[in-house]
């Protein structure tokens, strides 16, 4: 009743986010926003701790100096989430940039790989996904597989709700026993 209220006065905030090594595509579906940037991250590292010097474009002009190390966030020879941490802090940088402020109302999250999907999703992929998804702020977390979406499918419930993936193999609220 209360989340009803408020998306009838502040909007659903759906945002899209197609990913590969070479290009992160984030989509603000309700106000039509689009940032395309390099999925890159300029890091410093001082006492065993990371300070984020620069993400996207910017981190690229931060490579001359001998204390940073530039890296890119979904570049691995065999996963498309290498390093959660820094996936994470780049993807919260580019939604506040293209929300323009915080959100009253957690967005809906549509995550689309790209690349490395060559036998499908496993299960261990699509969990990170939808943390990764939860931990930028996504109240519902979507994983697609396929085109990219148009603004209209991203806009209708029914549409995510039917079409997006499931858990593969084993279903995320399976009655498993564990041994003790």
């Amino acid at each position: 009743m209360i989340i009803d209220f408020l998306f009838s006065i502040f909007g659903k905030n759906t945002i899209y986010i197609k990913f590969s090594s070479d290009l992160i595509h984030i989509r603000y579906a309700e106000k039509d926003r689009i940032i395309e940037e390099k999925p890159v991250i300029a890091i410093s590292k001082i006492k065993n701790r990371y300070k984020v010097v620069a993400v996207g474009k910017d981190s690229v002009r931060t490579q001359a100096s001998p204390k940073v190390q530039v890296y890119n966030v979904f570049k691995h020879p065999r996963a498309f989430l290498p390093n959660f941490e820094f996936a994470e802090v780049t993807l919260r940088y580019f939604i506040y940039k293209i929300v323009h402020r915080k959100m009253l109302v957690r967005p809906i999250i549509v995550l689309h790989p790209t690349e490395k999907l060559d036998g499908g999703i496993t299960q261990i992929e699509f969990k990170s996904l939808v943390e990764l998804g939860t931990s930028i702020g996504g109240r519902k977390v979507f994983i697609w597989k396929g085109h990219t979406l148009t603004n209209r499918e991203l806009l209708d419930p029914s549409f995510l709700e039917k079409n997006c993936l499931e858990s593969p193999d084993i279903p995320l609220n399976s009655n498993i026993t564990r041994h003790k």
